[in-house]
Order: C-alpha cells, then sequence, then structure tokens
C-alpha cells in the first residue's frame, strides 16, 4: 500500500489565483469539467471536493492513491512529485479521466507512460504560476509544466500480463546433433 505522506512545509503547489486561467483553458480545449482534486488540502483545493493527503474534515477522504476513484467523471490532479510514479500507475489501473499538471521532464522514467496516457497533446504552462504553501510565490523554474488529460487503459506497459511469455519457457535438455 503507498502512503500519500508529505510535509506541508515541502508542498509545492500551483498558485489558485494563477492558475486558474490555465485549468479554464485545459478545460475548455480538452472539453472537460473536472469533479474531484485529487492532492489538495483546504488552502490549495483548485476544486469544492477534494482528497487530502491529511485527515481534514473538508476533504472526501485521505491518500487518494487509497481511495477507489469514480471512473464516470473526470478529475483534477497536481500530484507530489515524489508520488508521480505511483499516481501515474494508479490512473492506468484504475482506468480514471485524469486533467494532470506534471513537469516537462521528459528524461524522468515515468515519461513514457505519462506520454502513452494522453487523451491529446497537452497544454504547455510555465512555471510562475507556483507558490510555497505560506501563499508566497517562488521564483519561476526552469522547466514547463504540462496540463494533460489522462486516459487509463488497464495496467501500465511494464505491469501488463502476457500469456505467450507465462507459457514460454527456456529448454532444459541439451540438443543432441544427429546424422
Amino acid at each position: 500500500m503507498v502512503h500519500n505522506r508529505e510535509q506541508d512545509h515541502v508542498v509545492i503547489f500551483l498558485a489558485p489565483r494563477k492558475f486558474v486561467p490555465g485549468a479554464r483553458r485545459a478545460c475548455a480545449r480538452f472539453g472537460v469539467r473536472p469533479l474531484l482534486d485529487l492532492f489538495a488540502n483546504r488552502y490549495n483545493k483548485q476544486l469544492n471536493r477534494f482528497y487530502s493527503m491529511r485527515p481534514d474534515p473538508m476533504a472526501e477522504g485521505v491518500n487518494a492513491l487509497a481511495q477507489t476513484w469514480p471512473t464516470t467523471k473526470v478529475l483534477y490532479a497536481n500530484p507530489p512529485w515524489s508520488l508521480i510514479t505511483q499516481f501515474l500507475s494508479k490512473v492506468s489501473e484504475e482506468e480514471a479521466t485524469v486533467l494532470t499538471v506534471l513537469p516537462v521532464w521528459q528524461a524522468q522514467p515515468w515519461w513514457a507512460e505519462f506520454r502513452r496516457m494522453w487523451a491529446a497533446p497537452p497544454l504547455y504552462l510555465r512555471g510562475e504560476m507556483f507558490a510555497c504553501p505560506q501563499g508566497r510565490p517562488l521564483p519561476p523554474p526552469r522547466w514547463k509544466v504540462a496540463i494533460a488529460l489522462l486516459k487509463g487503459r488497464g495496467p501500465p506497459i511494464s505491469r501488463r500480463h502476457s500469456p505467450a511469455s507465462e507459457n514460454w519457457r527456456p529448454s532444459t535438455t541439451s540438443r543432441t546433433q544427429t546424422s
């Protein structure tokens, strides 16, 4: 089981006042309206309904990775970057549709899985939209941010079951040459 634990002082989140235009553009571009913010707290939530990382009376649940996600609704996620791999696996396993904000880090091992799940090319934004938990703006990072609509399509490629690979076994008998 994956625990979604991050200390408040190290959580970096999208500044709501700056993200709203980007979110609106992405929603219009993809034709979606997310229902639930998967990784939030009462101060940085982008939607009224949210899961938090810690118990919160305003949250619908704790630890988005331990919840069963609705598959008939579009969700929203800006996951803690240390949980991106687990988040992408969960999107696939739940076969969820998620409007997702991730850094454009193409050298990361999770990048191929992220691209595989794109329903359409993402919207790229600059990084000046980030703030620390106290609400102070942070200096713009050197990377871009992608807002992508992800469609989970079953287990990730790395964990898909292949019947052919199950039946294949190396030969244990040595071949003898016949004349």
